[in-house]
């Protein structure tokens, strides 16, 4: 993926991503896909949120002690926002849902494992979603800067 293509929520409406994580990063310890939204682009990295039940603790753990600048998972902030969904005129409606989920700062050798969503061949698709109760819904990424 191409990191100048993404839109970041520091900037308006984020682009919806997919994140294909391999199974020594999750909690499952299979391969699986999840939602992914870009928060801010950096030198030499990005900053995704991501749903909270993927990433596995000791990753995120680990990757606290890490120094190297080009690690890919650095440092991590759990984050509380509510939830949004696009009605049939298109207009985002706001969910008084609040929902957890994980800013993590990654090296640009994430975006190897990244795609944008694609509604029409995604739809089917076992992905992640933020909510397993409102699995549609994403969250209201203006409150990022909030949390």
């Amino acid at each position: 993926m191409d990191k100048q293509s993404l839109t970041y929520a520091d900037k308006g409406e984020p682009s919806l991503c997919v994140l294909s994580v391999p199974a020594e990063f999750t909690i499952q310890e299979v391969p699986l896909e999840c939602f992914c939204i870009p928060v801010l682009s950096r030198d030499g990295g990005i900053l995704l949120n991501i749903p909270r039940n993927v990433i596995s603790e000791d990753v995120l753990i680990d990757s606290l002690e890490v120094v190297e600048a080009d690690a890919l998972i650095g440092p991590s902030k759990r984050v509380i926002t509510n939830l949004c969904y696009e009605n049939e005129d298109h207009q985002v409606v706001v969910r008084a849902v609040p929902t957890n989920s994980l800013v993590i700062d990654f090296s640009d050798s994430v975006l190897e494992w990244m795609r944008e969503y694609d509604p029409g061949t995604d739809a089917d698709a076992d992905i992640v979603s933020f909510s397993t109760e409102h699995p549609s819904c994403l969250p209201v990424s203006a409150e990022f800067k909030s949390s």
